[in-house]
């Protein structure tokens, strides 16, 4: 029998779960197609064309199509990593975002997540799944990327919550009080961000996501009730 030859591989880059056709001659009436070993799903087969989807575990390698008459030459599919949602999908400075998808790669190595172009600290990766934490940026919508091996996947978004205060206690203390400040999306840690009063910065003692404890340098006058 003659070995089949594959002469094209298109597209020949996508995700796990991509359709890919598969064109050469020889193919006989039916094989197996392997994505850089691992064996595809074929949607239809003809002796010079194959349509199969990129199996889930695919790597970036040699495609080879495996008829009666053997293996064929192999041609390069580059697997990109897809992400298929993040959860939360929103919160302040410092929140661990879950980043679910495939294609991620079993260890982190020389790849990375940015959100917003800008570099997350990685707290856990593997294939399927990532653990990231939102790096200081401004308040609004960011997206959120994974690149493995120079190859970049869909991005989607996450919207940095800006810091709210609804309270303070007490009112009315004289400067060099410790004063406390309830909100929300302050951030985990105080990090680089900072609290003024009057303009004038004030050192903290505490910090977290939802109460700030501050020496405050300044009188502050309780808002007149209606």
């Amino acid at each position: 029998s003659i070995p089949p030859t594959l002469a094209s591989v298109i597209p020949s880059i996508g995700p796990v779960g991509t359709s890919v056709t598969l064109s050469g001659s020889a193919f006989g009436s039916a094989g197996l197609v392997t994505f850089n070993g691992t064996s595809a799903p074929v949607i239809s087969w003809s002796n010079t064309n194959i349509l199969v989807t990129v199996p889930s575990g695919a790597s970036s390698g040699p495609v080879i199509v495996i008829g009666d008459g053997g293996a064929s030459n192999g041609l390069t599919f580059t697997v990109t990593p897809h992400i298929s949602g993040i959860n939360p999908s929103s919160g302040p400075i410092d929140t661990v975002v879950t980043i679910f998808g495939t294609s991620f790669g079993i260890s982190q190595g020389s790849s990375n997540v940015t959100i917003g172009g800008t570099g997350a600290v990685i707290n856990s990766w593997t294939d399927t799944q990532i653990l990231a934490v939102v790096p200081e940026l401004a308040a609004g919508s960011h997206s959120v990327v994974v690149t493995v091996g120079g190859s970049s996947s869909n991005s989607v978004p996450f919207a940095i919550l800006g810091p709210v205060i609804t309270s303070l206690f007490p009112w009315g203390d004289k400067g060099g009080s410790a004063l406390t400040i309830y909100g929300s999306n302050f951030g985990s840690s105080q990090s680089s961000s900072t609290v003024t009063i009057g303009g004038i910065s004030s050192a903290v003692t505490s910090w977290s996501d939802t109460q700030i404890i501050t020496l405050s340098l300044i009188h502050i006058s309780e808002p007149t009730r209606q």
